[in-house]
């Protein structure tokens, strides 16, 4: 079954209990995996299995021994990390595990209007000053061979651990030490691992160590109980940055969930209360929608040490209040944003009509702590890349999201010429402007490239249905068998269905504004309960009534309701046959 084919799926009635239903089998299958041990596999994710060996990585052996001569030496190591989600979650972890090693520890995060993303000459100078001789980037360091030179002639040291697009191999920085998937790492089987999953084998390679595993023994602390705690955050931070959940990705996600359904972090247990998600599952879905805007609203309205203090203190008090605080800076988040979005929107209004390829707004005043998320807006808007640039403090800088057929840091790469600084992967960028770029030019050489190399994927970016099934395929067994699916996410999309003339044999609207449509749908065989949530403005314009037949695509779902189980469609989009 090919991406964007749709086939009427044959089920089969009857399976043994370790038998893959037909249905999910094809779309394994449409997916990559062709056979049963391909299938099995992906299904079942083992963390004994699916989690790498850290010291596949080249220098992983020679930064361990770095940190362990500085722990020996009380020597002060600082940790650099980023600002956004994946930066604070990697910083914690290493903080947390350096911490229990009674090393000497301090942290620097960016502040990420004044200081921007990378290494700063300005704060290695603090770094210096303050007598650290031994620096761990987090994700971040790749791009910065000027500022690791400089902190080595200052005598310091630089581990960087990062995931974010390389420069060629000459513009490497000189660091004692370098933890990437893709630097001189082609041993290692995962590369797409995020700032905290390259962080987390970091901790996982201190963790195998006899010195380390006599510390712990003298703590009383069980060695696997602590790495395996740090998973929440790993989890959050894999699906927050947008990661594809495969391969070793899957298996910290599946597993992180597990621990971030029971996280004994203070301040994500009071996150999770203010987000109202601490008496539900937590998903993937949760960490997209609650867990990440608020953490990461501290370094778009604030300054990303607030997150990091929440994700790492042990004082109830301190946790509570942290929560509280990036509760509030969401909020204020969102109205801002709304308003950008609207602004950006007008400013790339012309280009949409025109039909170019990458949307590139340029504004004067729009703050560059969200425009990652109005640029994430757009782009799932009008499915295709979008670049915002606005000025600040520091001269014109921007960020840029793109869809999965366009690697947006590549492009940025042909135009490097433009740029003062830039990084990022293939989804996400962000990027300073030199002084003496024109930015007409630079919009222009950008819409050129893109008209002439860019190929947009209509049924990528819309999503095509895995299949088209009936009514009567759908069983409970069908719905729990999807759910090994999961977690869902980039490179893993929740499967889709079309179910095809069906008629509407009870429709109710739900929800505080009765904003939600709860169906009951019949194709005169078999009957099955559906949900559109924010569909009541569709259904009046389609003036649908009870007793029509509709078209519909839709998720299948397990609802669990007063102890009870049973299938429940979840409606994408419906439409007359």
């Amino acid at each position: 079954m090919g991406t964007n084919e749709v086939v009427l799926a044959q089920i089969s009635p009857m399976r043994s209990p370790d038998e893959i239903h037909s249905l999910v089998s094809r779309i394994l299958v449409s997916r990559g995996y062709v056979n049963e041990q391909q299938q099995h596999r992906f299904l079942h994710p083992d963390y004994t299995r699916d989690i790498g060996d850290p010291f596949l990585f080249d220098d992983m052996q020679r930064a361990i021994d770095r940190i362990r001569a500085a722990i020996d030496s009380n020597e002060l190591i600082t940790i650099y990390g980023d600002y956004d989600v994946d930066g604070v979650c990697a910083t914690a972890v290493l903080f947390d595990t350096l911490r229990m090693l009674d090393a000497r520890v301090d942290v620097v995060i960016n502040h990420r209007e004044r200081d921007g993303y990378g290494l700063q000459i300005k704060m290695l100078e603090l770094i210096h000053r303050a007598g650290s001789t031994l620096v761990i980037t987090d994700d971040s360091g790749i791009s910065n061979a000027a500022e690791v030179a400089f902190a080595v002639e200052r005598g310091i040291d630089v581990i960087i651990t990062d995931h974010h697009q390389i420069p060629p191999v000459d513009m490497l920085p000189q660091a004692y030490a370098i933890i990437h998937p893709l630097v001189r790492a082609d041993r290692y089987p995962c590369k797409h691992l995020v700032g905290a999953g390259v962080a987390f084998k970091v901790v996982q390679a201190l963790l195998r160590c006899p010195w380390v595993r006599d510390i712990f023994l003298k703590k009383d602390i069980s060695i696997e109980g602590f790495e395996k705690w740090m998973l929440d955050i790993v989890a959050v931070a894999t699906v927050a940055d947008c990661m594809p959940l495969l391969d070793e990705n899957r298996a910290i996600v599946k597993y992180g969930l597990i621990v971030l359904n029971k996280t004994k972090r203070l301040g994500l247990r009071h996150l999770l209360s203010c987000a109202r998600l601490s008496e539900k599952q937590i998903t993937t879905h949760s960490i997209g929608f609650g867990i990440a805007p608020r953490l990461n609203a501290a370094s778009r309205m604030e300054h990303g040490k607030i997150a990091f203090e929440l994700l790492t203190t042990s004082d109830e008090e301190m946790a509570q209040e942290l929560a509280q605080t990036l509760e509030h800076t969401n909020v204020r988040r969102q109205k801002l944003t709304e308003t950008i979005v609207r602004a950006a929107r007008m400013a790339v209004s012309r280009q949409v009509e025109e039909g170019k390829k990458i949307l590139i707004g340029i504004g004067d005043s729009w703050p560059l702590g969200i425009l990652g998320l109005v640029a994430s807006r757009l782009m799932n808007e009008f499915k295709r890349p979008v670049i915002l640039v606005t000025a600040a403090e520091a001269g014109r800088v921007g960020a840029a999201r793109s869809i999965a057929s366009v690697h947006i840091t590549n492009i940025f790469h042909r135009f490097e010429y433009f740029f003062l600084r830039f990084g990022g992967h293939a989804a996400a960028g962000g990027f300073s402007l030199k002084p003496t770029t024109d930015t007409d030019l630079f919009v222009n050489a950008i819409h050129d490239h893109a008209d002439k190399e860019v190929s947009l994927q209509p049924h990528e970016l819309e999503g095509s249905p895995d299949a088209e099934i009936r009514l009567a395929d759908i069983t409970l067994d069908l719905a729990e068998q999807l759910q090994l699916l999961e977690p869902h996410g980039i490179g893993n999309p929740k499967p889709i269905f079309r179910i095809s003339n069906v008629t509407i044999q009870a429709m109710e609207r739900v929800g505080s504004q009765k904003q939600h449509i709860r169906l009951l749908l019949s194709d005169g065989v078999a009957s099955r309960k559906a949900i559109a949530f924010s569909h009541a403005s569709r259904i009046d314009k389609l003036e649908l009534l009870e007793g029509e037949s509709v078209s519909v695509i839709a998720e299948i779902d397990v609802h669990e309701w007063r102890m009870t189980r049973e299938t429940q469609l979840t409606i994408r989009t419906l439409s007359r046959p």
